[in-house]
């Protein structure tokens, strides 16, 4: 398990940062809801105060070659007549992601990934990685985290003269596991990570779900004791669950489908951070219906700042 950590630096007490969880993009599916993608990595692209995690199964990695999920009718069209299938969806990933690069704070590795390099000998991860870190001018150790890990920002509000960090926050990411249709097992789920791991906020994804927990503790800091609130959360995905078909062609049936799994929402999750206030709030639904809402915060936002100033 490895520890990646970041500096942050702010020059206005009510500045806030928004860090979005990216997950299960499944790039190469024709489920794969890329308009919404696109979207949102624009407006982390035009944000300044924009930072993300990228959650794993970035690509769909099925192959025509040997691989017993294949079927042509639910590969992206964009696919069409390519040989290397897995190479291109990962030249597409790399071509949406590195307009937001220099924001990403880490990447964790998802099951598709994987299972590249179980059946293929193929380390896709690493080779997703790389070009993302060296555009953000860093080397891919500084952001790959493999399957689970912990993520530390450390905030500091530079108008003061004093040097080193005044707030910290840690998140523990890890891609997912186990499945279930009931909205109680994902809760199970999310109340151990947060009794086993020590952070902030937990994040995962996998299971294209979209649930969050709340835990608050008590601890001792500084000789006092204090309440201390924990968020873990399940991030959905970008794999819409059905393929409409054009009129004019036989039903398609997606994997989820063909599994019996129930439908499930499909965008990201984001948490607003504001480090002078040490408080962070979870923002579970970042998909097609919440980016007006989201647009109204940012106005809301320099509303509070114009009327502080």
């Amino acid at each position: 398990m490895r520890l990646v950590e970041h500096q942050i630096e702010y020059g206005h007490r009510y500045d806030s940062f928004k860090l979005y969880y990216l997950t299960d993009l499944h790039l190469g599916a024709k489920a794969c809801d890329e308009a919404l993608l696109k979207r949102h990595i624009k407006r982390i692209q035009e944000d300044p105060f924009a930072r993300w995690i990228g959650g794993g199964d970035f690509l769909d990695c099925i192959a025509r070659k040997g691989d017993k999920r294949y079927n042509e009718e639910t590969l992206a069209p964009w696919l069409a007549g390519v040989n290397d299938a897995v190479g291109t969806q990962r030249d597409y990933a790399i071509a949406l992601l590195e307009p937001i690069a220099d924001k990403c704070l880490a990447m964790i590795e998802g099951n598709h990934e994987r299972a590249a390099l179980d059946w293929y000998d193929r380390n896709i991860y690493a080779e997703l990685c790389k070009p993302i870190a060296h555009k953000a001018g860093r080397t891919a150790e500084a952001l790959m985290l493999g399957v689970q890990g912990y993520v530390k920002l450390n905030f500091a509000y530079r108008p003061l003269k004093a040097k080193g960090c005044f707030w910290s926050m840690t998140a523990y990411c890890h891609h997912g596991f186990g499945g279930g249709r009931l909205p109680g097992g994902h809760a199970l789920a999310l109340g151990r990570v947060l009794g086993d791991y020590d952070c902030d906020v937990a994040f995962m994804g996998h299971r294209h779900v979209r649930q969050h927990v709340e835990k608050a503790v008590t601890r001792v800091r500084r000789g006092k004791v204090e309440l201390h609130e924990r968020v873990g959360a399940f991030v959905a995905s970008y794999l819409d669950s059905y393929i409409i078909p054009s009129s004019d062609r036989q039903p398609i049936a997606s994997y989820a489908e063909h599994k019996g799994l129930p439908p499930g929402p499909v965008g990201a999750s984001m948490l607003m951070i504001e480090p002078n206030a040490r408080e962070f709030h979870l923002i579970p639904k970042l998909g097609k219906a919440s980016t007006l809402r989201l647009e109204r915060l940012d106005v809301l936002a320099a509303d509070d700042e114009a009327l502080a100033a």
